[in-house]
Formats: structure tokens, C-alpha cells, sequence
């Protein structure tokens, strides 16, 4: 959970998930469903799904113990180099260093190291150096106290140098460039795309799709989606066409979202289809369900928003 994301914002989703699941077989017991809809709001959704497809993987085939040999470990879904010594070091305190972005941090400025962390290279340099400083004997506490010592001294902004027990030995405090370490590329602009949502209701109900399995929001629920002809290279992370046909009947605000690799504009309108009778390619399912059991179904905030919007709509919720 805190891959990505702020402390602050796991906690309240991680009492919830201890509180729903407060053991591995209660987590691969469940449908990734559910998970997905514990997870709803928190972003970066593809750690749930590997979450629990290694809940299950360790049940089968590991009787519900997390094995402690690294290989096995790397099999698992979202184990991946920083996961597994994360997990390995910290529970087992095996001798594995854990590099994440204030251990990363550290080590360029105790170095001075001055090549742009984005690239893979620099990447293994930092590691070396971990793999180096690292305590044999007290890995778990010294991983921790490194992470640690990134997150509330050697921070990214105004770092409290005065309080650094390691700062005689840091290169860029000598040299006076803290403020400039780590080097980071300029961000590359992001591509962005429209799409279109299909809100459609028949009598009482309102037509629901669940995404793919895998890929973009694998497992989610949506209001039919179609990418803009425009931006057709998108069309492996939204349908490209639509399997039915109607008339607009009024356009709702977009909403805008921006994802890791690139901005979403969704522009959803309420729509009318000529017939019921049609059928998706791009969608795994589709349901028609009543307004009240939107909660039901786990959907990505963007879509929480239009859902909000639709609930503005008084008299297409109330019909």
C-alpha cells in the first residue's frame, strides 16, 4: 500500500484491510472483487490484484506460509527485487539492502552522486552502494533506521543537516550541493486522450461494465467507455467503438484525471440506445443494475465523480 502512496492516506486502508482480512486465507479466500473495492480510491490498483494473487499462491502451493527463500519469493505477483528484499530483510532480517526513495536519496548525497536517478544505471550504482553500508549482522534495523533517517532528516526539501549523525561523512554536505541531490531529469510531457462515457438507462436501471481482468484498472466497473478516434493507440486501454447505437440526450461536465504515463478527459453524456440487444468485445461483463447497488460495485474515482454528477440528475435517478 504505501508503494506510491503517502502514509497518511494507507493508514485508514490498511485498518480496513486488517479489519476485513486479518489473515492470508481470508485474503485468498476472497474475490479480487472485494479487494478491489476495499482498495477503491487509493490508486495504483494493479497491487491489489497482485496482492491477491499471491494470497492464493501462497495458500496453494506454500500452505499459507510466506516462504523465506528469495527465488520462491520472486515468483510471487508484485514481488519484485525492492518487495522481496523488503520483505526478506525487514521480517527475516536477512542481509539484503532495501532502496527506496529516501534510502536512495541518502546515498546519493552521502556520495555525490550526481547521475539522474531516473536511469537504470544510476539505479544499480545506488544499489552497490546500499549492498555496500549495509549492517550483515542487523539488517532489518538498519534498513529501517536508513529509510527512516530519509523520511524525517536527509528529507528532499530543507534537510536537517545540523541533525544528521552521519553528515561528516556526507560528500554533498561538503561540497554544498544537498540542495541540488539527487539529480532528476525534467519530466516529459504526458500524452493525453478523451474518451467518451455512455451513461444509459433502461426504465429503472443503468448499464454497468467490468473492465478487462488485466491491464489499465483490470477488474473495475465503468459506465461504457469509447476512446477519442483521435488518440487511437489508446484503444488497448479503452474500447475503440461502441456495440450499440442511439442519440445523445445531454452532456454532463468532464472530468479529468491524470494517470502515471498520461491525462484522461472523460466527457460523459446521458445517452438513449435504440436496443438492448448487442454485445461487447473490449468489456469482460456488463450488468444493469439499479442506481442503489452502484456501491456495490468497486469503480475508479474518476467514474465516482460522473457518479456523483449522475446523482445530481434528479430526474434521471428518480424515472
Amino acid at each position: 500500500m504505501l508503494q506510491q502512496t503517502q502514509v497518511a492516506q494507507v493508514i485508514p486502508y490498511y485498518q480496513r484491510f486488517l479489519h476485513e482480512f486479518p489473515n492470508l486465507r481470508a485474503l485468498a479466500s476472497t474475490s479480487v472483487e472485494n479487494l478491489l473495492k476495499l482498495w477503491e480510491g487509493m490508486g495504483y490498483y494493479a497491487r491489489a490484484r497482485n496482492l491477491h494473487a499471491a494470497a492464493r499462491l501462497i495458500v496453494t502451493r506454500h500452505n499459507g506460509e510466506l516462504p523465506r527463500d528469495r527465488q520462491k519469493i520472486r515468483e510471487l505477483p508484485g514481488f519484485g527485487l525492492y518487495t522481496t528484499n523488503a520483505v526478506l530483510s525487514l521480517a527475516f532480517n536477512e542481509p539484503l539492502s532495501v532502496v527506496d526513495g529516501n534510502v536512495s536519496r541518502i546515498i546519493c548525497r552521502l556520495f555525490a552522486i550526481d547521475l539522474d536517478v531516473k536511469l537504470s544505471a544510476t539505479k544499480k550504482v545506488i544499489s552497490q552502494k546500499a549492498d555496500h553500508l549495509l549492517d550483515q549482522v542487523h539488517a532489518a534495523v538498519f534498513n529501517e533506521a536508513l529509510m527512516e533517517l530519509g523520511a524525517i532528516i536527509c528529507t528532499p526539501r530543507m534537510p536537517l543537516c545540523g541533525h544528521c549523525p552521519v553528515a561528516e561523512y556526507c560528500q554533498a554536505k561538503h561540497q554544498k550541493r544537498v540542495d541540488r541531490l539527487p539529480y532528476k531529469s525534467p519530466p516529459v510531457a504526458k500524452p493525453s486522450t478523451n474518451v467518451t462515457a455512455y451513461i444509459i438507462r433502461h426504465k429503472n436501471k443503468f448499464l454497468l461494465a467490468q473492465r478487462p481482468a488485466t491491464g489499465l484498472l483490470g477488474g473495475f466497473w465503468e459506465f461504457p467507455c469509447i476512446v477519442s478516434k483521435n488518440n487511437p493507440g489508446f484503444g488497448r486501454k479503452f474500447p475503440v467503438d461502441i456495440p450499440f447505437t442511439g442519440k445523445v440526450i445531454r452532456e454532463l461536465q468532464p472530468v479529468r484525471h491524470s494517470f502515471t504515463h498520461f491525462n484522461l478527459v472523460i466527457k460523459p453524456i446521458l445517452f438513449h440506445i435504440n436496443s438492448r440487444d448487442f454485445n461487447f468485445t473490449f468489456y469482460t461483463t456488463v450488468r444493469w443494475i439499479e442506481y442503489g447497488e452502484f456501491s456495490l460495485f468497486p469503480m475508479h474515482r474518476f467514474m465516482l465523480k460522473i457518479l456523483n454528477q449522475v446523482a445530481a440528475e434528479s430526474e434521471i435517478v428518480a424515472q
